[in-house]
């Protein structure tokens, strides 16, 4: 039994090692000065010197007026 136990580990540890090794040699990395910052979520890059608030006010007002509430409803 504990033969069984080991091999089945030895064989676990393998396909592991495997499967992260060739997950790292699929990475390429891009050097491109211009970031796409819309990934299909919608969302731009922030403007420059726009405070976080104001990002999230112009991107989603929907999730600025809920963290709005959230935020004064702590003060209740």
């Amino acid at each position: 039994m504990k033969k069984y136990i080991c091999l089945f580990l030895a064989i676990s540890l393998l396909l592991l090692l495997v499967a992260c090794d060739s997950s790292s040699s699929d990475y390429s990395s891009s050097s491109s000065s211009s970031y796409d910052y819309d990934k299909g979520y919608g969302y731009t890059a922030p403007k420059s010197g726009e405070s976080f608030s104001d990002y999230v006010k112009r991107q989603d007002p929907d999730l600025y007026n809920d963290m709005k509430n959230r935020w004064n409803s702590l003060d209740d």
